[in-house]
Protein backbone atom coordinates (compact mmCIF):
# COMPACT_ATOMS: atom_id res chain seq x y z
CA UNK A 1 0.00 0.00 0.00
CA UNK A 2 1.64 3.53 -0.85
CA UNK A 3 1.34 6.17 1.77
CA UNK A 4 1.84 10.11 1.10
CA UNK A 5 5.47 10.96 1.40
CA UNK A 6 4.35 13.03 4.89
CA UNK A 7 2.73 10.30 6.58
CA UNK A 8 5.96 7.89 5.75
CA UNK A 9 8.31 10.54 7.27
CA UNK A 10 6.39 11.15 10.04
CA UNK A 11 6.24 7.48 10.74
CA UNK A 12 9.58 7.03 9.97
CA UNK A 13 10.55 9.88 12.13
CA UNK A 14 8.96 7.68 15.59
CA UNK A 15 12.10 5.72 14.88
CA UNK A 16 14.58 8.34 15.96
CA UNK A 17 15.25 8.95 20.20
CA UNK A 18 12.60 9.51 22.61
CA UNK A 19 10.59 6.35 21.47
CA UNK A 20 9.07 3.32 22.93
CA UNK A 21 6.83 0.70 22.09
CA UNK A 22 4.03 -1.30 24.34
CA UNK A 23 1.41 -3.46 24.08
CA UNK A 24 -2.13 -3.53 25.46
CA UNK A 25 -0.62 -4.62 28.73
CA UNK A 26 2.64 -2.32 29.80
CA UNK A 27 4.41 -1.71 32.65
CA UNK A 28 5.28 1.63 33.67
CA UNK A 29 8.19 2.69 31.51
CA UNK A 30 9.80 5.08 34.08
CA UNK A 31 8.91 6.07 37.78
CA UNK A 32 8.48 9.69 39.19
CA UNK A 33 6.32 11.10 41.89
CA UNK A 34 3.12 13.27 40.03
CA UNK A 35 3.18 16.71 42.04
CA UNK A 36 0.41 18.24 39.50
CA UNK A 37 -0.97 17.99 36.71
CA UNK A 38 -1.31 20.63 33.77
CA UNK A 39 -3.43 21.05 30.79
CA UNK A 40 -3.44 18.33 28.47
CA UNK A 41 -5.22 18.20 25.30
CA UNK A 42 -5.10 16.13 22.02
CA UNK A 43 -6.83 18.62 19.86
CA UNK A 44 -7.79 17.20 16.59
CA UNK A 45 -6.93 18.54 13.12
CA UNK A 46 -9.82 17.90 12.02
CA UNK A 47 -13.21 15.48 12.31
CA UNK A 48 -12.05 11.59 11.73
CA UNK A 49 -14.65 9.02 10.60
CA UNK A 50 -13.66 5.27 11.93
CA UNK A 51 -10.41 3.86 10.34
CA UNK A 52 -11.70 1.83 7.39
CA UNK A 53 -9.18 -1.50 6.52
CA UNK A 54 -5.95 -1.02 4.91
CA UNK A 55 -6.28 2.89 6.03
CA UNK A 56 -4.38 5.12 8.68
CA UNK A 57 -5.77 6.68 10.75
CA UNK A 58 -3.89 10.78 11.52
CA UNK A 59 -4.51 13.44 14.05
CA UNK A 60 -1.25 15.46 14.21
CA UNK A 61 -1.68 19.19 14.83
CA UNK A 62 2.26 20.08 14.80
CA UNK A 63 5.75 19.19 12.38
CA UNK A 64 7.74 17.04 14.73
CA UNK A 65 10.56 19.55 13.07
CA UNK A 66 9.09 22.62 14.20
CA UNK A 67 10.38 24.55 17.52
CA UNK A 68 13.02 23.75 20.20
CA UNK A 69 11.88 20.25 21.05
CA UNK A 70 14.08 17.96 22.14
CA UNK A 71 13.92 14.11 23.12
CA UNK A 72 12.45 13.40 26.45
CA UNK A 73 11.09 9.96 26.64
CA UNK A 74 12.58 9.49 29.90
CA UNK A 75 10.30 12.35 31.31
CA UNK A 76 7.55 9.66 30.90
CA UNK A 77 6.89 8.55 34.04
CA UNK A 78 3.79 5.79 33.47
CA UNK A 79 1.88 4.64 30.43
CA UNK A 80 -0.70 2.73 28.91
CA UNK A 81 -2.01 1.45 25.42
CA UNK A 82 -5.00 -0.14 25.67
CA UNK A 83 -8.56 -0.69 23.65
CA UNK A 84 -11.79 1.43 24.93
CA UNK A 85 -14.64 -0.01 22.87
CA UNK A 86 -14.55 1.15 19.41
CA UNK A 87 -10.97 3.02 19.94
CA UNK A 88 -7.41 2.34 21.43
CA UNK A 89 -6.31 5.17 23.86
CA UNK A 90 -2.62 5.64 24.39
CA UNK A 91 -2.48 7.79 28.18
CA UNK A 92 0.51 8.45 30.49
CA UNK A 93 2.19 10.75 33.02
CA UNK A 94 4.96 13.66 31.67
CA UNK A 95 7.17 14.27 35.01
CA UNK A 96 9.29 17.85 34.54
CA UNK A 97 12.51 16.77 35.41
CA UNK A 98 13.87 20.77 34.37
CA UNK A 99 13.94 23.74 36.71
CA UNK A 100 11.79 25.83 33.67
CA UNK A 101 7.99 25.37 32.82
CA UNK A 102 8.08 23.46 29.83
CA UNK A 103 5.56 22.25 26.83
CA UNK A 104 5.28 18.49 25.62
CA UNK A 105 4.47 17.37 22.29
CA UNK A 106 3.65 13.46 22.62
CA UNK A 107 2.97 11.58 19.13
CA UNK A 108 1.48 7.48 18.97
CA UNK A 109 1.90 5.39 16.79
CA UNK A 110 -0.94 2.43 16.58
CA UNK A 111 0.83 -0.42 15.11
CA UNK A 112 -0.95 -3.83 14.40
CA UNK A 113 0.33 -7.35 14.88
CA UNK A 114 2.06 -6.81 11.28
CA UNK A 115 3.94 -4.01 12.69
CA UNK A 116 2.06 -2.00 9.79
CA UNK A 117 1.02 1.67 11.34
CA UNK A 118 -2.52 2.09 11.71
CA UNK A 119 -2.95 5.35 12.88
CA UNK A 120 -0.70 8.51 14.05
CA UNK A 121 -1.83 10.58 16.69
CA UNK A 122 -0.45 13.75 18.59
CA UNK A 123 -1.03 15.48 22.05
CA UNK A 124 -0.11 18.75 23.59
CA UNK A 125 0.82 18.66 27.82
CA UNK A 126 2.04 22.57 27.81
CA UNK A 127 2.85 24.84 30.85
CA UNK A 128 4.31 21.83 32.97
CA UNK A 129 6.00 23.64 36.10
CA UNK A 130 9.61 22.41 37.37
CA UNK A 131 8.89 19.37 39.14
CA UNK A 132 5.19 18.43 38.42
CA UNK A 133 3.74 16.58 35.85
CA UNK A 134 1.21 16.55 33.23
CA UNK A 135 -1.06 14.11 32.03
CA UNK A 136 -1.73 12.95 28.10
CA UNK A 137 -4.18 10.81 25.80
CA UNK A 138 -4.47 10.55 22.48
CA UNK A 139 -7.23 7.96 20.63
CA UNK A 140 -8.06 6.52 17.64
CA UNK A 141 -11.23 5.36 15.85
CA UNK A 142 -10.38 1.53 15.26
CA UNK A 143 -12.99 -1.39 14.74
CA UNK A 144 -10.80 -3.94 13.54
CA UNK A 145 -9.64 -7.29 15.15
CA UNK A 146 -6.83 -8.00 17.14
CA UNK A 147 -4.46 -6.36 19.97
CA UNK A 148 -2.62 -2.88 18.59
CA UNK A 149 0.94 -1.81 19.77
CA UNK A 150 1.75 1.89 20.51
CA UNK A 151 4.98 3.91 20.00
CA UNK A 152 5.65 6.58 21.81
CA UNK A 153 7.76 9.60 20.92
CA UNK A 154 7.85 12.97 23.33
CA UNK A 155 9.48 15.69 22.84
CA UNK A 156 9.74 18.70 25.78
CA UNK A 157 10.71 22.76 24.86
CA UNK A 158 10.93 25.83 27.26
CA UNK A 159 7.25 26.55 27.71
CA UNK A 160 6.03 29.36 25.33
CA UNK A 161 5.32 32.80 27.19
Amino acid sequence: MKRPIAVTVALASLTLTGCSVFGSDPSPTASAPTTAAADASSSPSASHSPLQPGGVYVDVVDSQAEGDFVGAFTDVADSSCAADGAAWVSTGTLANPTGDAVDYRVWTAFLDADGETVGLVQAKVDGVTPGASGEFSSSMPYDGSGALTCVLRVERRAAAS
